[in-house]
Formats: structure tokens, C-alpha cells, sequence
């Protein structure tokens, strides 16, 4: 199996390829990687690396989840997945306040833990990896895909959508810690900023009987939460005001929240399905 960066342009060069050769092929695509899949092999475009640990990981929790007593439970309910909020005039104007951050520590694992969908040994082993796999190897109970597939002269013949059978336990943790963060934003009222999955920023000027309460609500759900050093912050609105942008320096490393739209992952989609429709129309 090839890894490359994932482009437009690699996918488009790639297939094309695959079609002068006369192949069948077909292309998973989802949002963190475009997979070409063929008889010459396997072709997967990505933007990042996960190490073997983020994936036994993912295993263990999954296999947890579907012997836990309470997957039965939320499997057919809905949920809502939006897990950030911000006031606009003052993250606008973030640049020109003093900030405080508070985050829950290992949200997603304590949450599911805290409702009885995975053991201590998984919880043990899913925090001892590092934060951005620790994220992704939860994210992978709802990971998702689209499949196309296509004849020998580069014809569409099918596509098919598939959303893994655990995809609601993620959904059922966003809700969940959505839940404490709107509880913490209503609290600090007019001091709050924004937050964001389990994250929450907020004017330095909060009077201290808001933060102590911000903290009650982190430790009534049993949520372990941390202090973070934040500064230098940086604001910024797209020209076609689809995205807001803010950077900032969190424990001396730099971070980015993006409202809005991942464009390259947005396009690579659009360029797929229209070469679908393009070869439906020509049947």
C-alpha cells in the first residue's frame, strides 16, 4: 500500500492512470483520507500519520462498546453533534482581552467511561496515548465513507455511503460534553468567549465566584479539568466569510479553531461526485 498527501490534483492523476491502463477501480473517500483501491493495489491519500497504537486503541474501545450494556441503550435515539459555541462581538475582539481556558482532561475517554461503555484497562490505555490519536482513535466509532467504483473504461457503475454501526456512541459523547460546556457558557454569561469540544476561554475580568462555579459543574459530572496558559491571540474572517479563524499560543504551542468548511477535503468531494454524474449522464 502507497500513503501520499491528499490533493485534488494527486486523485485526479492517480485515477487517470488507472484508466488509461484500462482498470476496474473503485475510491472510499472520507474526510481524513481518499483511498484507490485496484488489482495493481491500494492508493490512500492522507493529510496525517496515525502509529499502530491509534488503532488497537480504536479495537479495544470498540470491542468494549458493543459488550457494554449500555450501547443497547442509545443505539436508536439521535443526537446532537454541533460541540462549540461562541459569542461573536467578543471573539472578535479576542486580541484586546485577557483570556482564561479551562479543559476537561480526556473528555471523550472519561465520558466513556463515566457511562459504562468501556473498562478501566481501555480507559488506562487510550489516556496513556498522545491527545491528537487519542481523539481519533474515539472519532473512528463514527467514522464514515463513500465508495465509488468504476468499470475499466472509467465508467461509474455504482456508489454506496457507509456510516459505522457505533457511530451514535460518538454522537451520544459529543452531545454529552456539549451539554457541560453550554452549562459552563450560561454561567459566565457576559465574560464568556467561545468554546470549543472541551475547551472553554473566557475575559480574565470573570468575577471569581463565576469560575468557582464553572468549576462545581466540571466536578458534579465528574469531569477532571486543567488550567491552560493561553496568549496572543489572533483573529481572522475569510474574504468569503465561510470561516472564522482564531490563533492563539496554548502552553507554547501554537493552536487554530476554524468555524466553517475544511475547503481541500470539500473539494476533493465535489470533483468525485460530479465525475459520477458526469458518467451517469453518459450512460
Amino acid at each position: 500500500m502507497i500513503r501520499t498527501e491528499r490533493s485534488e490534483a494527486s486523485i485526479n492523476a492517480y485515477i487517470k492512470n488507472l484508466e488509461a491502463l484500462g482498470v476496474n477501480y473503485k475510491v472510499r473517500h472520507s474526510q481524513y483520507s481518499t483511498k484507490i483501491m485496484s488489482n495493481l493495489g491500494n492508493y490512500t491519500m492522507t493529510h496525517m500519520e496515525l502509529s499502530k497504537k491509534t488503532f488497537v486503541a480504536y479495537n479495544k474501545i470498540r470491542r468494549d462498546v458493543l459488550q457494554s450494556e449500555a450501547y443497547a441503550s442509545i443505539i436508536d435515539k439521535t443526537y446532537l453533534t454541533e460541540n462549540y459555541d461562541y459569542d461573536k462581538t467578543r471573539l472578535r475582539y479576542i486580541s484586546d482581552n485577557g483570556v482564561y481556558n479551562m479543559d476537561i482532561t480526556s473528555a471523550y475517554a472519561h465520558t466513556l467511561l463515566l457511562h459504562g461503555f468501556i473498562t478501566g484497562d481501555t480507559f488506562d490505555y487510550i489516556t496513556r496515548i498522545p491527545k491528537h490519536e487519542r481523539l481519533i482513535c474515539v472519532g473512528m466509532l463514527a467514522r464514515s465513507y463513500t465508495e465509488f467504483k468504476y468499470n475499466d473504461k472509467g465508467e461509474a457503475t455504482d456508489v454506496n455511503f457507509h456510516r459505522e454501526a457505533t457511530s451514535n456512541v460518538f454522537f451520544f459523547l459529543i452531545q454529552e460534553i456539549d451539554a457541560v460546556m453550554k452549562e459552563c457558557a450560561y454561567v459566565l454569561g457576559k465574560h464568556f468567549i467561545f468554546y470549543w469540544v472541551d475547551g472553554i476561554f473566557f475575559e480574565r475580568s470573570t468575577p471569581v465566584h463565576k469560575i468557582k462555579q464553572v468549576e462545581e459543574i466540571f466536578n458534579y459530572y465528574g469531569y477532571p479539568y486543567k488550567w491552560e496558559n493561553v496568549e496572543y491571540f489572533e483573529y481572522a474572517l475569510s474574504d468569503d466569510e465561510e470561516n472564522i479563524n482564531v490563533r492563539c499560543l496554548k502552553n507554547d504551542e501554537w493552536k487554530e479553531y476554524i468555524w466553517g468548511v475544511d475547503k481541500s477535503e470539500k473539494d476533493i468531494k465535489r470533483y468525485l461526485n460530479n465525475k459520477y454524474r458526469y458518467a451517469q449522464k453518459s450512460t
